[in-house]
């Protein structure tokens, strides 16, 4: 295993909103299902080997039991002093990799939150964030 020439700084909680729905009927949903909508934000420094990552994810469906919002960003540098890390590496890592790591910061985060309620806890399920949308 070869270590990587990424860092990334500790991943921080932007935002954070998480609410019961008031009009769920568990009697009415036999199995509770969720659309996750994700987003991605990546913000390059310029001339530089830096970037600021944000993954977003929106749960908000009347046949889930809550109406969450949450937001996670790092910081991340490379060492970009080697021929074989392309830009097309770079952006693939910063685009999947990157992403993918804030969620399994934000995986707790929710099932946490979820398991103080009336409802079984919510476990995100793994999620393919390579074709999500990119804002940059």
């Amino acid at each position: 295993m070869k270590q990587s020439f990424f860092n990334f700084k500790k991943p921080i909680i932007e935002n954070l909103s998480y609410k019961l729905r008031s009009d769920f009927d568990e009697k009415e949903h036999e199995s509770i299902s969720v659309s996750i909508n994700a987003s991605k934000s990546i913000t390059r420094c310029n001339n530089d080997s830096r970037a600021k990552v944000t993954l977003e994810l929106d749960f908000d469906e009347e046949t889930f039991p809550f109406i969450i919002n949450i937001s996670m960003s790092t910081e991340v540098e490379w060492i970009n002093n080697n021929e074989e890390h392309d830009e097309e590496l770079i952006k693939s890592i910063l685009e999947t990799n990157v992403p993918s790591l804030l969620l399994s910061y934000i995986r707790p985060i929710v099932t946490q939150l979820t398991a103080n309620s009336p409802y079984i806890p919510f476990d995100i399920p793994f999620l393919d964030l390579r074709n999500q949308g990119t804002k940059t």
